[in-house]
């Protein structure tokens, strides 16, 4: 089971997770406190990229919806994943493949908000240029999606798992606490978690238990 943590803020931190076993990091490139909590500066990413074992696959995440922008950021952090955050609608297909063809070589994480069974059908759209999808609970009133700390209908989730021809990573509201039911549940390629492995007192910064215990419980799960 692969297992990505995000939100990850510092070099620190960004160690430490890896060497807990999490084969894909998350990075959330925005700093804008509205929006995140938990956002990096580009030099920030860059020095937590730097630091990590080259196996660990980095993810950068972007709000924005303008192409030219994320081209920017994308070419300065040079994450080894792009992740698509927006609702579908917001930064459609064809805005993904002009992308792509400006950035070779970078793969692509569709985010996928699970609200209703519409997200089967928007996934199998975003499998032409997604690398890797990606289902998340949508936020209230807003078109980020993820970061709500709450979970979505797993048998919805499923559903897409069983359709799509790409890899699925389950998000949304998990923990140490309820993830191997997910991954029965769901069957997904991999899980991953922000929010529930994040430190109560500092949301900035992990809690390297609840990073540990959710991590071992997503590898030992059947």
């Amino acid at each position: 089971m692969i297992v990505q943590i995000y939100g990850v803020t510092t070099v620190e931190d960004g160690i430490a997770v890896a060497k807990l076993g999490a084969e894909r990091i998350g990075l959330v490139l925005c700093e804008d406190e509205r929006l995140t909590h938990d956002g990096v500066s580009n030099a920030e990413a860059q020095a937590i990229m730097a630091a990590l074992p080259p196996h660990v696959v980095v993810t950068g995440l972007t709000f924005s919806t303008d192409a030219d922008e994320i081209e920017e950021q994308m070419r300065t952090v040079k994450p080894h994943v792009l992740h698509l955050t927006v609702t579908p609608d917001l930064f459609p297909i064809a805005a993904i493949r002009r992308l792509k063809a400006k950035l070779p070589g970078i793969e692509v994480m569709q985010a996928i908000p699970v609200s209703g069974p519409e997200a089967v059908e928007q996934a199998l759209l975003f499998e032409e240029v997604a690398e890797v999808i990606m289902l998340d609970t949508p936020r209230a009133g807003g078109h980020a999606i993820g970061a709500t700390g709450k979970t979505h209908d797993w048998s919805i989730s499923r559903k897409v798992v069983e359709a799509c021809k790409r890899p699925v990573i389950l998000a949304g509201g998990l923990s140490a606490a309820n993830v191997a039911e997910a991954i029965r549940t769901v069957r997904p390629w991999g899980v991953d978690s922000s929010t529930l492995t994040s430190n109560p007192a500092n949301m900035k910064r992990k809690d390297l238990e609840r990073t540990r215990a959710f991590i071992e419980a997503a590898k030992q799960a059947k």
